[in-house]
């Protein structure tokens, strides 16, 4: 698959370069200009354009191939690092390993899992691990008898990951944790490591990321890992129901609560703080998220993500400052979502108090003294 990318003048192109392997490790020719010539739609199946001030807002790695040119200025586009995943994974996936194989390798072994956890998970709550400051004040260990799950930075800290013995742990940003970043990278070799040492642990993320954990977890290991596709379901049952994520941004939404559904009707939410939660000794607060656990972030790396993808810091900054990532992902629709799992059978709880009003709602006390460390 030939690819051609389109440049400013003074578009760094190095770094480009490194964006867009990181996303597409698999092609043929990559060639770069800064003219699009007429026989270029003979030559080039996929053309990125770095040029120009539109961008592509919308992605699906089904739905790619209907378009030819995907306008991806990274001082604009904050989808950049979703798109390219969506043109790595649909080049992988007809290159190296199917689509449907992959998905149906992926549900047998999650469905073997689901098996084989069912007499740790029967009758007990499942537990689900934000990174928040308050998540420093519980003993995790009286969570090893359960499901337990947790995301993103979660995966560095080794000593949590033995002491609740974590069964998954969980990503579903691309521009965070699957790009070129030093971040990401990080993340990559921590996951490795901890996959490694503990061959009950598995990864669940989108799988239109896989071509990435593909070359850059070793092959012995793939075992782990658990691609699941997301296409347009709003349902928090997605998982549950189609095999498929929630479309709906946040990795609580889109794969922690779906992936709880499976074991337990009684979630437990621990260390969701929400956006400027009272401080706890050794906390950060991220500059465009929640607010965080020193022991459960990358702390200042978090700034190599703007290096490669400012399109998106930039916008994800701004919803927190205006308040619409809360009203957007944690306003009435999450409520709804809630309320309607309850009305399922599940009971939701919270052992942290939280600026998120739906997890807020949902603290109890009395858990909360339960699996406090003392």
């Amino acid at each position: 698959m030939n690819i051609l990318l389109l440049i400013e003048s003074d578009t760094n192109t190095s770094l480009e370069i490194q964006r867009l392997v990181s996303y597409i490790p698999v092609f043929s020719r990559l060639i770069i200009r800064r003219q699009f010539l007429i026989t270029d739609w003979l030559l080039f199946p996929i053309v990125i354009d770095l040029r120009t001030t539109n961008y592509t807002k919308t992605y699906g790695y089904s739905r790619f191939f209907r378009n030819r040119v995907f306008r991806l200025n990274p001082e604009l586009s904050p989808f950049g690092a979703w798109v390219l995943c969506d043109i790595g994974f649909s080049i992988f996936s007809t290159t190296v390993f199917s689509q449907e194989k992959i998905i149906h390798e992926s549900k047998s072994r999650l469905n073997q899992i689901q098996k084989e956890l069912a007499g740790k998970s029967g009758g007990s709550p499942v537990f689900i691990f934000g990174n928040g400051p308050s998540l420093q004040l519980f003993d995790l260990s009286k969570t090893k008898n359960s499901v337990t799950i947790a995301s993103n930075a979660f995966i560095k800290n080794s000593a949590a990951i033995s002491a609740c013995e974590l069964n998954f742990i969980v990503a579903s940003d691309a521009a965070v944790y699957f790009g070129p970043s030093t971040l990401a990278k990080l993340f990559l070799n921590d996951l490795s490591e901890r996959l490694s040492s503990n061959n009950h642990l598995f990864f669940v993320y989108p799988l239109n990321f896989h071509q990435i954990l593909h070359f850059n977890i070793p092959a012995s290991l793939h075992s782990q890992l658990i691609p699941v596709p997301r296409y347009n379901n709003k349902s928090l049952t997605a998982l549950r129901d189609h095999f498929e994520l929630t479309d709906i941004g946040n990795t609580l939404n889109t794969i922690l609560l779906p992936l709880s559904l499976l074991f337990s009707k009684t979630i437990i939410l621990v260390g969701f703080d929400g956006i400027g939660s009272p401080a706890v000794k050794g906390s950060v607060t991220a500059n465009y998220q929640w607010s965080y656990s020193d022991a459960f972030s990358y702390g200042t790396y978090s700034k190599s993500t703007r290096l490669f993808e400012p399109g998106f810091t930039n916008e994800h900054k701004k919803m927190i400052d205006n308040g619409t990532y809360t009203d957007i992902y944690f306003g009435n629709d999450f409520e709804n979502n809630l309320a309607h799992l309850e009305d399922q059978g599940y009971q939701i709880f919270s052992v942290n108090r939280s600026t998120v009003p739906s997890i807020e709602k949902r603290f109890n006390p009395i858990l909360a003294e339960n699996y406090l460390a003392h």
